[in-house]
This record gives structure tokens, C-alpha cells and sequence, in this order.
């Protein structure tokens, strides 16, 4: 749908993206059924380049006894947006405006709310979603198979957003 997926360039070079779905149980449906067609026909658990990362989502499950990220009420919060952007677009109060597009075109296709992911670190999108009435969504948790720069867990944060009617 035009407006929904929106792309980040600096000149000719992509630095990052929005995606915005209207549900997100049919949206995660085919996400799912995407995902395990490349994982099996294009082998990305094997790759040299993307294995170590399979093998970290599946060692983390185990010790963490199954994925801990909170539960989101979709009938309150349908919609979903993802967004990421390179290290080098960071910083820049893109993310933020990225959000604040986001928040208007939700408003005007009438997504009665949205939720997201951000790690639990970045306080300029914490901070630019609350400014618009949004919430978190239970406690931080450990994302698996993310790491940081040190070899840390990435924590991740559940956010939600209403939107006017």
C-alpha cells in the first residue's frame, strides 16, 4: 500500500526504512511463512555470514525458556511499524520524524492504535513516543540472538500508541 513503506536515502544510497502494517495478525502470518521459505530454500541457517546469528536465537530460547516478549493487546494496538535505520542515520532526528509521519498516516487510515519494538537504550524514540500519548508495554526483556558491541544482551522494549478516532 503507497505510504506505508517508506525509504531513507542519502543521495542515491538507502540508509533506512518504515514499514507500517494496518494488522499485524496478517502481516505476521505471511511474515512467518516468508521467513521459514528463505530459511529453507536459500539456507540462511547455514550461511557462513547469518548462522552464528540462527545459532544465538536458538541458544537464547532455551535459556531463556521461550521468547519473554510481553504480550500486545491487538485489539487495541492492531497496527505494527517497524522501522531501522544504519548507524551512520542515527542521531540525526530521523528516527523521530520517521515516527512522526508514521503517527499521521496511522491517524488517517484510521489504525485505531500501533505498537513497535525499540531497543530499551534508545531514549530518542522512548522519549518521541511519549511525547505523543504512547506507552509501554510491559518490562524490558532480552531480545534473542541480538547482541551488543560487547557481546552483551540487547534488551528490547514493547511500545503501544492510540490513536484519535
Amino acid at each position: 500500500v503507497p505510504g506505508r513503506a517508506l525509504v531513507v536515502r542519502r543521495d542515491v544510497r538507502v540508509v533506512g526504512y518504515r514499514l507500517l502494517t494496518r494488522d499485524a495478525r496478517r502481516a505476521e502470518r505471511e511474515t512467518l511463512r516468508l521467513a521459514r521459505r528463505h530459511l529453507l530454500r536459500r539456507f540462511l541457517w547455514a550461511r557462513p555470514g547469518s548462522a552464528a546469528f540462527f545459532r544465538r536465537v536458538l541458544l537464547d530460547l532455551v535459556r531463556d525458556r521461550g521468547p519473554r516478549r510481553p504480550a500486545v493487546d491487538l485489539a487495541r494496538h492492531p497496527g505494527q511499524i517497524h522501522m531501522n535505520l544504519l548507524p551512520e542515520a542515527r542521531r540525526q532526528r530521523i528516527g523521530v520524524e520517521l515516527l512522526r509521519m508514521t503517527y499521521a498516516r496511522a491517524v488517517r487510515d484510521r489504525i485505531a492504535g500501533i505498537h513497535g519494538f525499540v531497543s530499551a537504550d534508545n531514549q530518542a524514540i522512548l522519549a518521541a513516543v511519549r511525547r505523543v500519548g504512547g506507552v509501554k508495554i510491559g518490562p524490558a526483556y532480552p531480545v534473542p540472538g541480538l547482541r551488543t558491541p560487547e557481546g552483551g544482551r540487547v534488551l528490547g522494549q514493547m511500545l503501544g500508541l492510540e490513536l484519535p478516532k
